[in-house]
């Protein structure tokens, strides 16, 4: 979060301030609770083209938290070939 406000001053005028926006609300979201399912999801998603590295925890992180949830059973197997791609992506 900290490193997000440093960098709003730096962002150029034609940066996607509502991408930058939209992190920033769900680091909050994950921030005051760490299990939110959605909040994580959606982070892993914006972070594939930002920091595939992050992104590759993030998956992990909502894959360990939801993969128990049978309610988000078919986000979890979208999740794993997001994660599959991004590990292939990386060498790993």
């Amino acid at each position: 979060m900290v490193a997000a406000l440093k960098a709003y001053p730096s962002l150029q005028h034609d940066d996607n301030l509502g991408g930058w926006l939209f992190t920033i609300a769900h680091h909050k979201v994950v921030d005051a609770d760490a299990k939110n399912t959605g909040a994580l999801y959606n982070l892993a998603l914006v972070y594939e083209k930002v920091d595939p590295k992050e992104a590759i925890n993030l998956w992990e992180r909502y894959i360990s938290l939801a993969g128990s949830q049978p309610s988000e059973k078919d986000w979890v197997d979208v999740a794993r070939l997001h994660l599959k791609k991004l590990k292939q992506q990386q060498g790993n």
